[in-house]
């Protein structure tokens, strides 16, 4: 479940559709070609202050483009706890296509199970006020329940990138 969760304030406020707005450390997840570009965050989210599904949900990303990392560490009302250690990569090309893959180490503490899954992006910038973002999730794996799944995500821009509409993602 903590698989198919995404993380970052910009994007859940954005109901989802981030596939192809992607641009920060919260791109390791919605899609790891959103790393491409150049820049540093440091962030660090606490996602359930008041404990009403979880003991803890905390999430610690580092973005240098095009290299992230990201742990999430979940320890519901049970006490079942997961780990999740990502590390991703984007890169741009001149085509106006960028690519990227995240790999997850998954530690789930509560059955003992080691896992691992990757996830592939694409974003093209198929004009300069339209961009075109897929992901395929977990589409490698082992040791992991979770099904694979894809998301799709359109955006459209103003000439000075300011996102103007973004359909929700499909998948």
């Amino acid at each position: 479940e903590v698989l198919k969760e995404g993380f970052g304030i910009r994007p859940l406020g954005m109901g989802g559709a981030f596939s192809s707005v992607a641009d920060d450390e919260s791109a390791i997840y919605w899609n790891p070609a959103g790393l491409a570009g150049r820049g540093f965050s440091y962030v660090y989210q606490n996602l359930d202050q008041r404990n009403a599904l979880n003991s803890q949900y905390e999430v610690k990303s580092i973005y240098l483009g095009p290299f992230a990392w990201s742990n999430v560490t979940r320890i519901n009302s049970s006490g079942q706890k997961v780990d999740i250690n990502q590390y991703g990569f984007g890169r741009r090309n001149k085509n106006g296509v960028d690519w990227g893959i995240s790999y997850k180490n998954i530690a789930d503490y509560s059955t003992g199970a080691l896992g691992w899954s990757s996830d592939l992006g694409m974003l093209a910038h198929i004009m300069p006020n339209l961009d075109f973002g897929f992901v395929g999730q977990d589409v490698l794996k082992d040791n992991v329940t979770t099904e694979g799944g894809a998301r799709i995500g359109f955006s459209m821009f103003v000439p000075d990138r300011t996102l103007i509409a973004a359909l929700p993602e499909l998948g």
